[in-house]
């Protein structure tokens, strides 16, 4: 899941997820103060038992879905957070550190939209370059009614969107 935080509402707005149910992603706005807000002074929180982690908002909501443990990874540009990438696991689990590189390392290309500003429309804020380069459609599925295996693969995406800037 990839959300950006909204400055005008102290929220943190639904760009990108997949594989979770609708009512989940209804559950009510997500407040930038109130989950996990570490991740939004630029660290990466693991959360191995959402079930004693109080720092959740809708953490009932998060058992609901089956969620029992996560990851949650800044999104940065310049050195600012501009939004989370999070990883929802099933199974109670710790991450191993080249799981957390990894992730990490997803969390710096997914800020790409926002770091080629030629490439992307007069608002730097738009949904669209995240749309795109995650396949999900502009009427908002986010791709949740895709079948596993059909979102567009990232690279492909990427090269699609920004031909014109990486030649």
């Amino acid at each position: 899941m990839i959300r950006l935080i909204n400055e005008e509402t102290g929220t943190l707005d639904l760009i990108a997820t997949y594989g979770l149910s609708a009512e989940f992603l209804d559950k009510g706005p997500v407040s930038a103060e109130k989950s996990i807000a570490e991740t939004l002074k630029g660290k990466t929180v693991v959360v191995e038992d959402v079930a004693a982690f109080e720092q959740i908002q809708y953490r009932q909501e998060h058992l609901k879905e089956g969620v029992v443990s996560m990851l949650s990874v800044p999104i940065k540009s310049k050195q600012k957070v501009i939004g989370v990438m999070r990883l929802y696991s099933a199974v109670k689990r710790d991450y191993p550190e080249d799981l957390l590189m990894l992730v990490e390392a997803l969390a710096i290309a997914a800020r790409w939209p926002f770091r080629m500003p030629r490439c992307t429309s007069s608002s730097r804020r738009t949904k669209k370059p995240w749309r795109r380069m995650f396949g999900a459609t502009e009427a908002g599925s986010n791709g949740r009614n895709r079948p596993p295996g059909s979102l567009v693969p990232m690279e492909t995406a990427i090269a699609s969107r920004y031909s014109s800037c990486l030649s």
